[in-house]
């Protein structure tokens, strides 16, 4: 990689970081939210249906957040259009 397209992949992985990082502590608010908003609710004979109408969108999100965090290094410079071959 040469070093006039260093600023824009590291610009480009910053984004991604912060986008990455949005979606976990957005995930982590929701989770928050839906168990301490619905924890009154909760039945331990429908713990299966409390866990998928109240964990399992939050918990999806922030497992992407995770793998576009990680994955945030080989992306970058495909954005960038630079790729290595």
């Amino acid at each position: 990689m040469s070093d006039s397209s260093f600023p824009l992949v590291s610009v480009a992985t910053l984004a991604l970081r912060l986008l990455a990082l949005f979606f976990i502590v957005q995930g982590l608010w929701q989770l928050l939210s839906n168990l301490l908003a619905s924890i009154h609710a909760f039945d331990p004979s429908y713990l299966g249906f409390y866990l998928r109408s109240q964990a399992l969108g939050p918990l999806i999100g922030i497992i992407l957040g995770s793998l576009l965090y990680g994955l945030s290094g080989r992306l970058a410079p495909r954005l960038c259009g630079r790729c290595r071959r």
